[in-house]
């Protein structure tokens, strides 16, 4: 096993490459540019003094760590913005009727909500921008748009809390 290890110098970049060429079928160790032929066989380590570094943070104390500004309050509805909208509709995929027309989406996330919860399959629900010059354009659609809509309406965030643990399912006498 033939092992080098080399030193490349950047503008602000020191980086070290461990390469490890190991012999293939066809005789040739490594790629004509002079890389190994798989990821495998390299490791990078960044310099401390590099811009790229990660420092070690288990020291710091995190319970004093605050939410982002941008962080959404529980309940909270929020309200999407397409530049040069004039208008949205909820349409049906793939008859293309519109369903119903909204000023801004925070009319319309009840109204997914209510046609979903009325039977209708929410991969047949595509809510669009309407442009001043006639046009439009999808802004999301099916089950992603029915999710979209719950969260924006300030319902709970699905991914928020992380996966609820099911409950243990025992057989009799093995407990």
């Amino acid at each position: 096993m033939l092992v080098s290890r080399t030193r490349l110098q950047g503008a602000s970049v020191g980086l070290t490459v461990d390469t490890c060429a190991l012999g293939t079928s066809h005789g040739r160790e490594s790629s004509p540019h002079g890389a190994p032929r798989s990821a495998n066989a390299m490791s990078m380590k960044l310099d401390p003094d590099d811009e790229f570094f990660i420092p070690d943070t288990s020291h710091l104390d995190w319970s004093k760590a605050e939410i982002g500004r941008g962080a959404r309050k529980p309940g909270e509805k929020t309200e999407i913005f397409v530049d040069g909208a004039v208008a949205y509709r909820l349409r049906l995929i793939p008859s293309n009727r519109v369903l119903a027309r909204f000023d801004s989406t925070l009319e319309a996330w009840p109204a997914i909500i209510a046609t979903v919860a009325g039977g209708r399959s929410a991969r047949t629900l595509s809510l669009d921008a309407e442009f001043a010059d006639g046009t439009f354009h999808l802004v999301s659609a099916g089950p992603r748009l029915e999710r979209w809509a719950r969260f924006n309406d300030g319902g709970p965030n699905p991914y928020g809390d992380g996966p609820v643990e099911a409950r243990r399912r025992v057989a009799k006498g093995a407990a």
